[in-house]
């Protein structure tokens, strides 16, 4: 399972993921990516990376949330 952690903030990035790195240890398949920007994260996937969940924030000051989520809808990169 392919986590991606998208939020312009440091803190809250890091808050959610030391919470799934916890459960990293009882499921080595899963891995964590994050992103400061949805830009980022759209540019770094395409359609051969699957993203199986994503937490992604929608105040962002680049690219928000919403059109980030429009974008990889559009990409299928989800």
């Amino acid at each position: 399972m392919h986590i991606a952690v998208c939020d312009d903030e440091k803190l809250y990035r890091n808050k959610i993921k030391n919470y799934l790195e916890e459960y990293i240890t009882l499921y080595p398949e899963m891995s964590i990516v994050e992103f400061s920007c949805g830009e980022d994260l759209i540019n770094a996937y395409d359609d051969e990376q699957k993203i199986d969940f994503l937490f992604l924030d929608i105040e962002m000051k680049e690219i928000n949330g919403i059109d980030t989520a429009q974008e990889i809808k559009k990409e299928i990169i989800i």
